[in-house]
């Protein structure tokens, strides 16, 4: 059994992906709303620098070793008529690709850098 974590489990594929590993694996699902029936089931912004570091705390105090992180955080909804402008490039970076560094480099930090894979979906 492998112990996993979900970002993003609150709908769509991050949603699948939780159901579909829980039956076979100890997952623990991150989401900005979470379910309080479910005891792995964590509230968090990754977003938010503090949350992602009090979050990966969390995990390490549950679990020592971590097997992977899938990463299914973000708005892949364009939001522009014809051509992108820059800040539609900016708002795309501060929905997907900075939680994504904030979980990384709270990982790295939590864990002394111990091995574990990351899947990432954009």
């Amino acid at each position: 059994m492998k112990t996993i974590v979900i970002c993003g489990t609150s709908k769509n594929l991050g949603k699948y992906l939780s159901e579909n590993f829980s039956k076979k694996n100890k997952v623990f699902k991150i989401s900005r709303s979470a379910n309080k029936q479910d005891k792995n089931q964590i509230s968090c912004n990754i977003s938010k620098k503090e949350d992602a570091k009090k979050t990966l705390k969390f995990l390490k105090y549950k679990q020592k070793k971590i097997d992977a992180f899938i990463f299914c955080i973000g708005d892949s909804s364009k939001n522009y008529d014809d051509i992108a402008k820059s800040n539609h490039f900016d708002q795309s970076f501060k929905s997907n690709f900075y939680p994504f560094v904030n979980l990384l480099n709270s990982y790295l930090e939590t864990f002394k850098k111990k091995p574990t894979q990351f899947k990432v979906k954009y």
